[in-house]
């Protein structure tokens, strides 16, 4: 059921039925227009023409809320073995064992 729509049983209208059946077997969503106005749209609840959830925007900022989160920080140690601090130290090590 559609979050804000109100249901409407069509089981006794055979000209709502149809419409319904056909919107829902084509994926095609049709716009009700009277004298050029339009007043409605019935589209499928699944399937290709559906609505779609909107996706979350991507900003580039990591929020408390992400799933990634709680691994700020994670491998920061802030001695010896942090590879990111000492990574000149690391490749200059590397390079003088390569030249033994």
């Amino acid at each position: 059921m559609v979050a804000n729509g109100v249901p409407l049983d069509i089981t006794n209208d055979p000209e709502l039925a149809r419409l319904a059946e056909q919107v829902h077997e084509t994926g095609v969503p049709y716009m009700l227009v009277r004298d050029g106005e339009p007043l409605a749209v019935i589209y499928p609840l699944s399937g290709k023409g559906a609505p779609r959830k909107p996706r979350r925007r991507r900003t580039g900022i990591l929020r408390p809320d992400d799933a990634l989160f709680e691994l700020i920080g994670f491998a920061a140690s802030g001695g010896p073995g942090d590879v990111s601090s000492n990574k000149h130290k690391y490749l200059a090590d590397a390079y003088a064992a390569e030249a033994e």
